[in-house]
Formats: C-alpha cells, sequence, structure tokens
C-alpha cells in the first residue's frame, strides 16, 4: 500500500484489495488494519474455524494466525473490524475449502446493520469451483464501480488476449539464476537473514549443557507458538491424498 500510495498514476484515496483463496485469506488480514484501503472482496477464503474441524480438513499453515484458536479469533471478528467501510464477500457453491461462510457473514453484517451502514456489506454466491471466475470477477468489479463512482462503466470483463511466456519474462532465459551473475535463490536469501539476525549463542560442549540448551530452545518455541500439551488421544486420519510426479501428499 505504501507502494502504491508512492506511485503518482494511482488515486490513493480510492485503493481496494481483492483476492481467492490464500489471496482472499490475505484480504481478510490485511484490510483490518489498513485504513487506506477502501473497499474489500475476499473471495474464496472465508469461513469459521468450527465448520473447518467439523469437515475433517485442514487449512494451510500460513492461513492460521499464531494463538487465533487460543484468543478465540475467527474470520467473523477480522471482518467485523473493517466495518463501516464496503465488504463483498464470494462465495463458490461447489466449493469445499472453506465452510462457514453464511456464520462469519451473519457475524459482521450485524455490526454494519448497528452502525447504519447495512448496505456496504453484501454476500454473493455462486454456482463454481474453487477460484476467482470470470463470474465473480464481474461481481467484484461492479462493487468497486459502486463505491468509486464509476458504475456508468458497468462490471462487463472485456475478452482477454493472454501475454505468451516469453512475453511475460523478466530476464532473457526467465530465470534469475542463469541470467543474472550474482543470482541467488530465495532459500539463499532467506539463509543469509537468518544467519544475520539470528542469536548468537555458544554450542553446548557436553551433555549436561546440551540437555539444559534444548530445554531452553522446547520453551522458546512453546511460548511462540502458544502451545499446550495435548490432553486427549490424536486419532490422525488421511482426508485426501495429492499425486505428484515421484510422490505423494497425503492431508
Amino acid at each position: 500500500v505504501d507502494y502504491l500510495c508512492s506511485r503518482i498514476e494511482v488515486d490513493s484515496a480510492n485503493i481496494a484489495c481483492t483476492g481467492a483463496s490464500g489471496g482472499g485469506t490475505l484480504t481478510m488480514y490485511l484490510v483490518p488494519l489498513e485504513e487506506r484501503i477502501k473497499v474489500s472482496v475476499p473471495v474464496a477464503a472465508i469461513g469459521t474455524l468450527q465448520r473447518g474441524w467439523e469437515s475433517g480438513r485442514i487449512s494451510d499453515a500460513e492461513q492460521n494466525l499464531p494463538r487465533s484458536v487460543l484468543y478465540g479469533v475467527d474470520h467473523g471478528d477480522l471482518l467485523s473490524l473493517v466495518a463501516p467501510r464496503p465488504l463483498m464477500i464470494i462465495r463458490e457453491c461447489k466449493d469445499y475449502i472453506r465452510l462457514g461462510t453464511r456464520d462469519a457473514y451473519y457475524e459482521a453484517e450485524r455490526l454494519y446493520h448497528i452502525l447504519g451502514v447495512e448496505d456496504s456489506i453484501r454476500l454473493v454466491e455462486i454456482n463454481a469451483e474453487h477460484g476467482y471466475s470470470k463470474e465473480m470477477r464481474e461481481q467484484m468489479y461492479g462493487w468497486l464501480n459502486r463505491w468509486f463512482h464509476k458504475e456508468e462503466e458497468g462490471s462487463e470483463e472485456p475478452p482477454l488476449e493472454l501475454e505468451s511466456e516469453e512475453n511475460l519474462n523478466c530476464t532473457e532465459s526467465g530465470q534469475l539464476m542463469s541470467s543474472l551473475e550474482n543470482g541467488k535463490k530465495i532459500f539463499n536469501l532467506n539463509q543469509a537473514y537468518a544467519e544475520k539476525i539470528s542469536p548468537k549463542r555458544r554450542m553446548p560442549q557436553n551433555l549436561e549443557e546440551y540437555a539444559q540448551y534444548r530445554s531452553e530452545v522446547r520453551r522458546n518455541i512453546e511460548a511462540a507458538l502458544g502451545y499446550t500439551d495435548v490432553v486427549c488421544p490424536l486419532e490422525p486420519e488421511i482426508v485426501g491424498i495429492i499425486e505428484r510426479d515421484g510422490y505423494l501428499i497425503e492431508k
């Protein structure tokens, strides 16, 4: 958002945020905290923790805010923080990734009603698979145009001509590692940054020091994660398998 506001061609008074699936999740996390975003449209991302658990499915790790379960922070709470700014939630009815969308919507809608801005929140349900289909995008266009006073432009998406893969490359080869003399992988950059910021500790010199060191690391990890011991036996269950070239991913 800082970058957008720095661009002379961007109207910083009219910034919107939208995305689908993980992008919808990021929209839900960003907009409550960033008031420069005037209109938001999270897509294929909104649900409730309880409905998700009941389904036997799990979310990707990055879609779970640390300690959100411990403190009871759910999607409806985050959406309520957007009020009174315009918010459209788009749900795809053939998707079972996010369940409880209506529950989260009605929780936020109550606050919009109390504030007298019930016209600023809307739930749209599309008979589609997980994704951001043309029908969903056109709903989003209409919502943005309404609040940015551009309704005369309509919401129909014109035919798109996709660019070739070669035109989308940022370098001659399409790969930074082979195009730039000093190209580095993200892994290498992260490793260098971790080494820079990591505390400089004296490594254990014997078994007693190792036991103390291990105990300290465990306490720090548990504190950071808000971990508590499990009080009931675990019953792991495979709920899906993704087949890739040469390996399987079990959910």
